[in-house]
């Protein structure tokens, strides 16, 4: 492959931005990528710092779902021991508590296994 400039020089790399070929003096390293010169550099170092950005993605949502799998187990857990010692209560109360705490601890079940999956993929 030659550079898309210069035909006849070899290519020493690919642009990342825009994919042409690159010889020595068409060529500006930025931050270990390579970029067109006075056109692309820009656009690579754009695209670098989403790159970083996005490395941090998965571990800032194992978080968030870990911290809502916490909340909802302890709603969970109140709902399911109010249902249970409310048991001389009006069916209702009965009908509402326990299985909302119920469908909360396995709402907190599966939120703790998303958690688990985003650390997994760290």
């Amino acid at each position: 492959m030659n550079c898309f400039v210069h035909s006849i020089a070899p290519a020493v790399g690919i642009c990342k931005q825009c994919g042409r070929g690159l010889c020595c003096d068409c060529a500006a390293e930025v931050e270990q990528s390579l970029a067109c010169k006075g056109r692309c550099e820009a656009a690579v170092a754009s695209l670098n710092e989403l790159n970083d950005r996005a490395k941090t993605a998965y571990h800032k949502a194992a978080g968030s779902y870990t911290k809502i799998a916490t909340v909802i187990g302890l709603t969970g857990l109140l709902f399911t021991v109010v249902g249970i010692m409310m048991r001389k209560a009006d069916f209702i109360t009965l009908l509402v508590f326990t299985p909302l705490g119920l469908v909360f601890l396995l709402c907190s079940v599966f939120f703790f296994h998303s958690a688990k999956q985003y650390r997994s993929r760290d």
